[in-house]
């Protein structure tokens, strides 16, 4: 990145209780930020124990927001989680260190459930009943995010109880395909993450003001707006894994009692050492035969063999994070022969004092539990090693 040796390329500040910003972390030693696409931030931030805003930045309830430098767009924001004091020696001199790590404004959406419906209160001095599923109509899915999320939490929450003074849910501008929504005690944030991935969109909490934070809402870009490849020189790395399956065959129990109760068996083809992996499922709700079978297929799918790709670029100054592209967008990276294009799920950004920062974007997953989808292109570079090994 074209960033001055020694200078910090982010201003951070302390958020007291109230939301409000009260000091300055300039001069921090480290700072660490991975920030993920329509999920809860994480940031690791060490500064000095003898800081002059060490006391504010660990006092109950404080938080931290933090912008690039000379500008007023919020990176990330969100409330200190763990907050660890340590004093050693090094070179035979005593140091003292704060270490404070952050959960970025977004774990109000996980934190939070969606009541069914968000009228009805669950009762402290008695059983409830009557708890419905919480339906919306068929329609925008940014309309159903406003829609839910306001209901449960925003600072016009159907419960008092429940709302959020500063928390600020923007009406809807109609954008996303048309889903519908059905909760009941999920987390929003589990809610929210549905209705964005059906509906094409982005989100994010963060900080907006003197005691406020706003739920954003955005339409990433659809076409790669960020390419990286080995010849450029901006790709860092590539992770490819795959797993063998989990299970071939599945015998399923129906309803009835010991040796009267109804089985039926799904399975597919071996691997290539013809390998057979049974399971057992109970399913003694039902003695529908197509349940059964729907059921072992479900066990069948969630174990069929997946794989995993984990493409690392690098940045540079001609593709720089909100600038040239944003969490959610796609990006495309091509590298032994592969053009992969995908989601720009994660952002990992680490700067130590007196060093540039190193901004690394991920694109796809690189947990090979996540996605069957990935298996024909990682199969193809397990079968090219030789090429990757010399890019």
């Amino acid at each position: 990145m074209a960033q001055t040796l020694g200078a910090q390329p982010y201003a951070v500040t302390v958020r007291d209780k109230d939301l409000v910003e009260v000091a300055s972390l300039a001069g921090y030693e480290s700072l660490s930020m991975t920030l993920r696409n329509n999920a809860v931030d994480n940031v690791t931030l060490t500064i000095p124990g003898t800081h002059p805003a060490a006391v504010a930045a660990a006092a109950e309830g404080a938080g931290i927001v933090i912008r690039p430098a000379g500008s007023d767009r919020v990176v990330t924001s969100g409330q200190a989680v763990l907050s660890t004091r340590e004093w050693k020696v090094t070179d035979g001199r005593w140091q003292d260190t704060l270490t404070l790590e952050y959960e970025s404004d977004d774990h109000i959406l996980r934190d939070s459930l969606c009541y069914a419906p968000s009228t009805q209160e669950v009762s402290t001095t008695s059983a409830s009943t009557g708890h419905g599923w919480s339906v919306g109509q068929l329609g925008p899915a940014e309309s159903a995010i406003v829609s839910v999320v306001g209901a449960n939490i925003g600072s016009n929450g159907n419960l008092a109880r429940r709302a959020y003074p500063w928390l600020q849910v923007p009406p809807s501008e109609g954008r996303g395909s048309d889903v519908h929504r059905r909760d009941r005690f999920n987390t929003l944030l589990e809610s929210v993450q549905k209705l964005a991935t059906l509906g094409g969109l982005s989100f994010a909490v963060r900080h907006s003001g003197p005691g406020e934070v706003t739920l954003y809402i955005w339409v990433p870009e659809s076409s790669p707006v960020a390419r990286w490849s080995a010849e450029a020189g901006n790709l860092l790395g590539v992770t490819v894994t795959k797993r063998a399956p989990a299970v071939d065959e599945v015998v399923v129990a129906g309803q009835n009692e010991a040796e009267e109760r109804t089985f039926t068996r799904r399975s597919r083809q071996p691997d290539a050492s013809g390998r057979r992996r049974e399971a057992f499922l109970d399913q003694r709700q039902t003695e529908e035969l197509d349940e059964l079978r729907e059921a072992a297929d479900e066990d069948l799918d969630e174990g069929r063999a997946r794989a995993g790709m984990s493409i690392s670029p690098v940045e540079t100054p001609a593709l720089r994070l909100g600038i040239h592209y944003n969490l959610g967008d796609i990006g495309t990276a091509s590298f032994g022969g592969e053009t992969v294009t995908d989601r720009i799920e994660q952002v990992v950004i680490s700067h130590q004092a007196g060093q540039a920062p190193e901004v690394v974007p991920s694109i796809g997953q690189p947990d090979p539990a996540e996605d069957p989808a990935w298996l024909a292109p990682v199969r193809r570079l397990f079968r090219q090693l030789s090429p990757i090994r010399r890019i």
